[in-house]
């Protein structure tokens, strides 16, 4: 008999189950890759959206303000993890650019955006950020 896998979790199910037994996604449809992504991490915002929400020791109920105002923290914390990112992958473009095309052009271009990056990295405290604006830099020496 064939075990089918979860698109999202990877766990093994039999074929006549519907949904699957730790996540609940749906087995017969197919998603795409960006689909089980995005699904991936909309559970995970709301995971820390409720984490930072209840805790341990205080199991009272909140209120609505309350609840709204720690979504809106949650979702800065994110943005702050990402900070950096796509201008250092856009340095890191341009800086390949430079080297295969127009240098003149894209250099100066990637060195700017570089260093936007990784100073919107650094006050965002993400490391990934730096580490990408850094490998700009290094494509522009």
């Amino acid at each position: 008999m064939d075990i089918i896998r979860c698109g999202s979790c990877n766990t093994p199910s039999m074929p006549s189950r519907k949904v699957c037994p730790k996540c609940g996604e749906s087995l017969k449809s197919r998603k795409s890759v960006f689909s089980r992504v995005t699904s991936t991490v909309d559970k995970e915002v709301q995971k820390q959206k409720m984490d930072s929400v209840i805790s341990d020791d205080n199991e009272k109920t909140l209120s609505k303000a309350d609840l709204n105002e720690a979504i809106i923290e949650a979702e800065k914390r994110m943005a702050r993890k990402k900070a950096g990112n796509i201008a250092g992958v856009f340095a890191c473009v341009f800086g390949g650019l430079g080297i295969f095309t127009f240098g003149l052009l894209f250099v100066p271009l990637a060195f700017i955006t570089a260093a936007i990056g990784f100073i919107s990295a650094t006050i965002g405290r993400n490391g990934g950020g730096q580490a990408i604006n850094v490998i700009a830099y290094c494509l522009l020496l």
